[in-house]
């Protein structure tokens, strides 16, 4: 996997992009001149965090030809206030309205979480990463 970060001619602003051509904008805080319209890293973090639990959510059901419709995930965590500002905790919330047995659900995201989700196991152990599931 290759990756190459570029800043922008905006100040702050930096465009990665991979192999393929995709391309990410992320930008510093505004405390440090950013301008409030990209993700900043730690939230882009975040949002990889649940992208990759969802994606690993998503497959582990349509394996048992389970369809999820009206899904969202919330995310809070809590940050250190001294530098570095590492996170010290994570909680995700899976939402959906499932048409099938509520254990499915619950067991597709476990097993996201703890076994599947390369980013979940790539973070510190120290962080205190809690999940749970809610139903609309």
């Amino acid at each position: 996997m290759k990756l190459n970060l570029k800043k922008s001619s905006t100040e702050w602003l930096f465009t990665t992009t991979n192999e393929t051509g995709a391309k990410v904008q992320l930008e510093a805080s505004p405390k440090f001149g950013g301008k409030g319209k990209f993700l900043r890293p730690m939230e882009n973090l975040l949002a990889s965090l649940a992208s990759c639990a969802s994606i690993d959510v998503l497959i582990i059901l349509q394996k048992q030809k389970i369809e999820v419709e009206d899904y969202h995930v919330e995310i809070e965590a809590e940050r250190n206030e001294e530098v570095p500002g590492n996170f010290k905790a994570i909680q995700l919330v899976f939402r959906a309205n499932p048409t099938f047995e509520h254990q499915k659900f619950e067991r597709a995201v476990e097993l996201a979480i703890t076994k599947y989700c390369s980013v979940a196991l790539s973070l510190d152990k120290d962080i205190d990463l809690t999940y749970s599931v809610k139903f609309n």
